[in-house]
């Protein structure tokens, strides 16, 4: 079984993979659209690859945020115990954990008026507002935001690993590992 480690970065692996693949499907509406091919064709050829671009959106943003949630989660069990962050931390929200937890294992916080945790907070807004559906006019449409909220996670996650560098210096490997490219399963 993976550590939470190795499953942070997987979710990390799969967030950038679908934001390649929403840029992918982006070039084809562009390919698509500067066509010779009637306009009806056109919308429909269009219309599919829009879709299946903000279907990949929603899947970077989502994995995006449950990277975070298990990169949080393992760096607080491993500096302040299963026992404890079960029965103190784990019910606490996602970002008072990024406060909250490096305050307690090493007396120090990330900047809360920093880039790292306004993205964070945007992060999470954007993932209840797919998770937890009410209702969006523009919600899959060229004018969603979910293109710009896809960035926004991505961004947050290597953001947020520069920050718990700078706190700890001696274990710069360790989240510098989590924004990951390459594929390693030995």
């Amino acid at each position: 079984m993976a550590d939470a480690h190795t499953v942070s970065n997987f979710y990390y692996k799969i967030a950038l993979e679908n934001r390649n693949r929403y840029e992918e499907y982006r070039n084809r509406v562009d390919v698509v659209l500067s066509s010779d091919k009637e306009d009806w064709m056109k919308d429909m050829e269009s219309s599919d690859y829009c879709y299946q671009s903000l279907k990949c959106a929603v899947q970077s943003i989502v994995f995006s945020a449950m990277c975070l949630e298990a990169f949080i989660y393992d760096y607080s069990k491993k500096h302040l115990g299963s026992s404890y962050t079960k029965k103190h931390i784990e019910k606490i929200n996602i970002e008072s954990k990024f406060i909250i937890v490096p305050r307690l294992a090493i007396g120090k916080e990330i900047d809360k008026s920093g880039q790292g945790y306004e993205r964070l907070k945007k992060l999470i807004s954007d993932r209840n507002k797919i998770v937890h559906f009410k209702s969006m006019s523009d919600f899959l449409t060229q004018e969603s935001f979910l293109p710009e909220s896809m960035e926004n996670g991505l961004e947050a996650v290597v953001e947020l690993m520069n920050e718990f560098e700078l706190l700890h210096p001696d274990e710069k490997l360790y989240f510098s590992a989590i924004p990951m490219h390459a594929e390693c399963f030995a």
